[in-house]
C-alpha cells in the first residue's frame, strides 16, 4: 500500500516529508549525560579548575567508576559496540583531563586511565 498524502496546510500547499537523518555514534554520545560532564571537564580552564579542585576530582573519579567496569572482562571489551566506544573514550578523555588539571597524585590511576583511553582511541583508529 502507497503512503497516505500529508494533509494539505491551511494555505494550500502541500507538504513534503523529510527523511529524518540518523544520528551518528558521536552525535548520540553528546547526549549521555556522563559524557556532557566529561565534555566540561575537558573544557575547563586551569585556573577555574584550581579554584575548584575538590569538585574536579570527585567528578573525574565519579566517571572513572562508571567506565573503569567495561574493561574487566576482555570478552566484553572487544566486542562493544562502536556507540558503546565513542561513550568510553569521551568519558576516559573527561577523566584524563581532570585528573591533568588538578594534579591528582594517584599514579597508578592516571596512568590506567591514560593507557585505556590510547587502548580505546587505537582501536577505533584515532590515534
Amino acid at each position: 500500500p502507497e503512503p497516505e498524502p500529508e494533509p494539505e496546510t491551511s494555505d494550500g500547499e502541500a507538504r513534503e516529508r523529510i527523511p529524518e537523518e540518523e544520528e551518528t555514534d558521536e552525535e548520540k554520545a553528546r547526549k549521555d549525560p556522563r559524557v556532557k560532564l566529561a565534555m566540561t571537564l575537558r573544557g575547563l580552564p586551569r585556573a577555574a579548575a584550581s579554584s575548584c579542585a575538590d569538585v574536579v576530582t570527585d567528578a573525574a573519579l565519579l566517571l572513572w567508576n562508571d567506565v573503569k567496569d567495561r574493561f574487566k572482562d576482555s570478552r566484553r571489551e572487544t566486542t562493544a559496540r562502536d556507540s558503546d566506544q565513542v561513550i568510553a573514550a569521551e568519558i576516559l578523555a573527561g577523566c584524563h583531563a581532570g585528573f591533568e588539571l588538578v594534579g591528582f597524585d594517584d599514579g597508578a590511576l592516571r596512568a590506567t586511565v591514560s593507557l585505556r583511553l590510547c587502548l580505546i582511541l587505537e582501536r577505533r583508529g584515532d590515534v
